[in-house]
């Protein structure tokens, strides 16, 4: 059985006991005792001790009634000008013996969040998984998910709001600058990669890299994300999707968000090109395949999907469409690259 105890009840109780013992205690005429030389030395330094510390603290207050003067002073400035506004910084970095740890604070508007994708990555790196949020992604690249090589992470300030970097060669830590942003690349301890972080000040967005590659690689990788219009970049207006694997040496050359959506991928050399579209039937519907060879069209299935190649006349490449049923969305691919290529490519589009 529970018994309740009122708080004034308690307060009473409280207070007979204090009577109580003090009435038990012996009267100051029967305390008398005489302390020694040393102690009475000893108990004045202490004095004199707390004194210096009364008076830093005052020294203390009048400094931070100065500060406070000068806070708001300088918020008086902040008021009536946007370049010093500007100038206030919205992310911190502390270094200690065995981290770096990043701090940020956003500023509260609340714009649309931009998308961004990754545009070169090497041979062998495909899109295994990818989170998308309010705010933040999350992708990784490999062979597979049991063998992730690139980590690619980017979100706003206040979403993200801290990152610690650990276990990483901090003393080798280097400065530098990723498209013109300020960034970090901070080695592992074991060699085998590091970390690349680089900020965006103006729009309050982080990104980083975490990769088992070298630093040139993980710097290149990061100089080729671009934003984009849509999610993870393609068309607000269709579905997400996106390429996860192409062929080393080939990067973004130009995009058209559409609808339908359209972008050109060409290598490094200039040598062959790849055009990649997709759209809903309505947005497809003008998909005409001419100049091909139509005779050896061959039918096939792309991630469960019935589609068709149909080889160039000149045997330097084709066209592989294929069509999503279910969600009424048609995809091509135009290239140059050999049909098991092209097919790898198609089967390694990730869609959302």
């Amino acid at each position: 059985m529970s018994r309740y105890i009122s708080d004034e009840a308690l307060r009473r109780a409280a207070a007979e006991l204090a009577e109580a013992r003090l009435a038990a205690q012996p009267s100051p005429e029967e305390c008398g005792h005489e302390f020694s030389p040393a102690f009475q030395r000893a108990m004045e330094k202490l004095l004199q001790k707390g004194k210096r510390k009364a008076v830093w603290r005052r020294v203390a207050s009048i400094a931070a009634s100065l500060l406070l003067v000068l806070a708001i002073g300088g918020g008086i400035v902040l008021a009536v000008s946007p370049e010093a506004r500007a100038a206030v910084v919205n992310w911190l970095r502390e270094q200690y013996e065995n981290s770096i740890i990043y701090r940020f604070w956003g500023g509260g508007e609340t714009s649309e969040f931009p998308t961004y994708r990754v545009g070169w990555l090497p041979d062998g790196c495909n899109l295994v998984d990818e989170t998308i949020e309010d705010g933040l992604c999350v992708a990784t690249y490999g062979p597979s998910v049991e063998d992730t090589r690139v980590v690619f992470h980017y979100g706003d300030f206040e979403t993200i709001g801290s990152m610690t970097i650990f276990d990483d060669d901090i003393s080798s830590a280097q400065r530098l600058t990723i498209n013109g942003m300020p960034g970090e690349y901070i080695p592992f301890e074991d060699g085998s990669g590091g970390d690349l972080i680089w900020i965006d000040e103006g729009r309050e967005i982080t990104f980083s890299i975490s990769s088992v590659l070298d630093k040139d690689t993980t710097i290149r990788i990061a100089e080729s994300v671009t934003e984009t219009g849509g999610i993870q970049g393609f068309a607000s207006g269709s579905p997400a999707c996106r390429f996860g694997w192409l062929p080393e040496g080939y990067e973004l050359l130009q995009e058209i968000e559409g609808p339908p959506y359209v972008a050109l991928y060409q290598s490094v050399n200039g040598s062959n090109q790849v055009i990649f579209s997709f759209g809903t039937f309505e947005e497809m519907k003008n998909m005409v395949i001419s100049g091909d060879d139509i005779s050896n069209r061959e039918e096939l299935t792309i991630q469960g999907a019935h589609g068709e190649y149909i080889p160039d006349e000149d045997g330097q490449g084709g066209d592989l469409v294929w069509i999503d049923e279910k969600r009424e969305i048609a995809f091509a691919i135009s290239s140059s690259l050999d049909k098991d290529t092209m097919i790898k490519i198609a089967e390694n589009i990730l869609q959302k």
